[in-house]
Parts: C-alpha cells; sequence; structure tokens
C-alpha cells in the first residue's frame, strides 16, 4: 500500500519489480493561507473530520473567547471584509451540538446557516422539519453564500487560521485535484522505464476484453498474487 504520492514514487526500484502496489492516497487542495481573498471553498467528502483533534488543537480560535453565544465553537477560519459600515467579521469552525444531540457536530459558519458537515443523522424531531442524513452536505460553497451581505459582495479575507494541519487535507481555496495516481487503483511495477502501470480493472467495471503479459512464466504470475496478500 501507498498513503502518498512519494510512497508511491519510491515503490519504482528493482526489488519490487512485478509487485502490484494500492495506492490510498487522498487528493490534494490549496489550503488558504493569511492574506487570501477567498471566494469559494472545497471539501474533500471522502475524509471524516477528527473534531475532537479540533477540540483539542492549541491553535484553534477558540469562540468562548470572542462570544458569550458561541461557547461551543471552535473557529479554523477568521476573515474580515469592507463594507459601507466599516470592516466586516466572519468565522468558520466546528460546532459542538452535543446539547442538541448527544455526540452531534458539525462544521459550519457562525451563524449556522450553512451546516457544510453534520456528524450523524438527525431526525426530524430535532430539527423540527425534515431529517438530516449525517455526512458532508456538499463539495464546495461560495464565500458570497457562506458568509451573506446584503449591502455589499465584500472580497473575505484570511486573517486568522486555527489547527490548519488537522483540516488542511479537506477543506480547500482550489478544487482538490487526483495527482498522478489514482485512488484505490491498483499498479504494477513494470520493468524497462521503471513505470508504474496501472490494472485498469476495478470493482463495478464494464469488462470487454482482457489482455495478458504472454511474456510472464507461471512462477511470476504467481508471485504477483502472492504480493496481494
Amino acid at each position: 500500500y501507498a498513503t502518498t504520492e512519494e510512497e508511491m514514487d519510491a515503490m519504482l526500484t528493482d526489488k519490487n519489480i512485478g509487485k502490484v502496489v494500492k495506492y490510498i492516497g487522498t487528493p490534494v487542495g490549496t489550503p488558504p493561507a493569511v492574506g487570501d481573498v477567498v471566494d469559494k471553498l472545497y471539501f474533500n467528502i471522502d475524509i471524516t473530520p477528527n473534531f475532537e483533534a479540533i477540540k483539542n488543537d492549541s491553535t484553534v480560535i477558540k469562540g468562548a473567547e470572542i462570544h458569550g453565544d458561541w461557547a461551543n465553537a471552535y473557529f479554523t477560519l477568521y476573515v474580515t471584509g469592507e463594507v459601507p459600515a466599516g470592516t466586516a467579521e466572519n468565522y468558520f469552525g466546528f460546532f459542538d451540538m452535543s446539547e442538541v444531540q448527544e455526540g452531534l457536530f458539525v462544521i459550519a459558519d457562525e451563524q449556522l446557516d450553512n451546516m457544510v458537515y453534520i456528524s450523524q443523522d438527525i431526525s426530524a424531531d430535532v430539527t423540527g422539519s425534515e431529517a438530516i442524513e449525517g455526512g458532508w452536505q456538499m463539495d464546495s460553497i461560495e464565500a458570497s453564500v457562506l458568509w451573506p451581505r446584503n449591502d455589499a459582495t465584500p472580497d473575505w479575507t484570511v486573517q486568522q487560521l486555527g489547527g490548519q494541519n488537522l483540516w488542511s487535507s479537506y477543506i480547500s481555496k482550489e478544487p482538490f485535484v487526483g495527482g498522478k495516481y489514482e485512488k484505490n487503483a491498483l499498479y504494477i511495477v513494470a520493468e524497462g522505464e521503471r513505470e508504474i502501470i496501472e490494472n485498469p480493472t476495478a470493482a463495478g467495471d464494464e469488462v470487454t476484453q482482457v489482455y495478458f503479459d504472454a511474456t510472464k512464466s507461471n512462477e511470476e504470475i504467481l508471485e504477483v498474487i502472492q504480493s496481494l496478500d
């Protein structure tokens, strides 16, 4: 198994020729930095956020230190923008909603108007309207929707970040890209140019024809099969 592109590249050695490698890495994003203007946020919906890690990280902006109503908030992004009345402020982060439902947390704006991620199913009895299925609720959101203003469309500029090392793999200012290797694909390390050749057959594929490498001996094929263990 290889979890990063670097680990996959390191597999290109003579001793690995003929062996099968599975790439289980994740798409790569571009985390926002202080000074960036955020037009849109993108989310890697294949990842399950670790809320406890966010709560315990010392760099996260604690809502209790900002406003009494945000005692259960853990902000990861603080932005400002110029509006007719002056400078507006907004936050984005994690909220502990255990008072509403035991063990529940969400990722949202500070007003909880845009819930990006919900950690568990919520029944209609709790919401007062329709039930909500847990998990990612969207794969991206415009800044103008996340932090709406009726009187302006400001450039929301990042002023402070918290716990970015914990969420940079699933929150990005640019679309996530797959990189050189396809997630969950099997690859065979080939002789010659030390190139990793993708095994194109995967679960769910419609197979119309199968090709075989006639140069391989039975022993070599058996070694590949055994390597899958």
